[in-house]
């Protein structure tokens, strides 16, 4: 890790990663799940795939612009 870059983790085990960079005036938040098809029950097997197509639907017709565009 960088000097700048600094590493908590939380009482329920989630870690946060924190970096602060000079001259920046915005934020930026990355959510990463540890989940994925292994955790799939067995008679759900395919819910975490399909939840990411939820999570995606409709990335393919915009461009990074127009997605932040939607939340101004």
């Amino acid at each position: 890790m960088t000097d700048t870059l600094r590493k908590s983790v939380l009482d329920n085990h989630v870690c946060v990663l924190a970096e602060h960079v000079p001259g920046v005036r915005s934020v930026s938040i990355g959510v990463v799940v540890a989940a994925g098809p292994q955790q799939d029950p067995p008679h759900q097997l395919g819910l975490a795939h399909f939840a990411e197509h939820g999570i995606f639907l409709g990335t393919a017709q915009r461009d990074a612009l127009a997605i932040s565009r939607m939340y101004r």
